[in-house]
Formats: structure tokens, C-alpha cells, sequence
């Protein structure tokens, strides 16, 4: 997958799990997070499904989904896939909920049935940083308060999961 280079591989600095590939902007909050998972049962739509799991362990305090639609990815093991636009507005770390951010939260998520698995991707892209939020002075200073496009960026993330390419299917177990 075609990793913007804005972003930096967490790993290089702390553990992330086997299952997770995360990167981080050294200059924002923005962030990708790729996992693999297992499939989601008796779900009718596992993509909002991931999206309220992720609402839910951040604490969010106002969830919303804007969209949501399948997509085409190139990787033939790949036999079916969607993307998701929502919005959160969550606090950092241990912060107050009224210091909350408002994150625009783009999920991709690509069934490869041959090994009964998900590829799970997220991207999380501030949209609004709160003047109480801890990130607020970063924000300011790399200019990263400026507004999302919003249709550009989940038109980069659709191409980006498009480019998705499964070197060593070795990982699915």
C-alpha cells in the first residue's frame, strides 16, 4: 500500500501489536492504523459496526457516519470492500471531554474470504482541534488548524487502500 509520506511507522518508536501496522504524522494527529482482523459475525454492516467500536473504546462524545460505499481494490485476494466517512469528536489521552477534537474518521474494510480475515484500515484526520485540547498549540504552530478537504482526502485514502498489495499471504495464519 502506498503510505503517504507525511506519515512516520510508529513502530520505529513504541510496540504495536502483530495483528496492527500504524503510522503517525510528526506534524498533526493524523493517523493510519491497518489491522487485520477477523470478520465480523452476524453484523449486517461490519464497516459501521468497527466504526462504532472505535467511537465507543475513544470515548467519543459525538459520532457520526456521512458515508458510506464500496470501493475497488486492485489485490485479487480481496473479494469484497467498502469505505466509511464519519466523524468523531474525542479527547486525547486522559484529557476532559469538553477538550475534545472533532476527527474525521475514513475506514476501509476488505474481506479476503480465502482465509477468513479482514484488512482494516483507518485513517483519522483532524477536523477541528479544541483551544483546551493538548494538541492545540502543535496544531497551530504546523499550521495543521486549516481545514480538511474533506472529498480530497477520501478520494488520496480511496487510492491509497486501492494500491493495497498482499506480498505474503503467510500472515492470515
Amino acid at each position: 500500500m502506498d503510505i503517504p509520506a507525511t506519515l512516520t511507522d510508529v513502530s520505529q518508536f513504541r510496540e504495536v501489536p502483530d495483528h496492527q501496522e500504524v503510522y503517525a504524522s510528526t506534524t498533526s494527529d493524523q493517523n493510519l492504523i491497518v489491522e487485520i482482523l477477523e470478520p465480523v459475525v452476524n453484523e449486517h454492516d461490519a464497516l459501521t459496526y468497527h466504526f462504532d467500536q472505535v467511537a465507543e473504546i475513544n470515548d467519543s462524545s459525538d459520532t457520526k457516519v456521512v458515508s458510506t460505499e464500496p470501493i475497488r481494490v486492485q489485490e485479487p485476494l480481496v473479494t469484497g470492500s467498502s469505505v466509511l466517512v464519519g466523524c468523531q469528536r474525542v479527547a486525547k489521552f486522559n484529557e476532559q471531554k469538553v477538550a475534545g477534537n472533532s476527527v474525521w474518521v475514513l475506514m476501509a474494510l476488505l474481506n479476503i474470504t480465502r482465509f477468513d480475515a479482514d484488512i482494516l484500515v483507518t485513517m483519522n484526520l483532524p477536523a477541528e482541534i479544541n483551544p483546551l485540547s493538548s494538541s492545540f498549540a502543535t496544531a497551530e504552530d504546523s499550521g495543521a488548524t486549516e481545514e480538511v478537504d474533506l472529498a480530497k482526502a477520501k478520494a488520496e485514502f480511496v487510492t491509497m487502500v486501492g494500491s493495497l498489495v498482499i506480498k505474503n499471504a503467510g500472515l492470515f495464519g
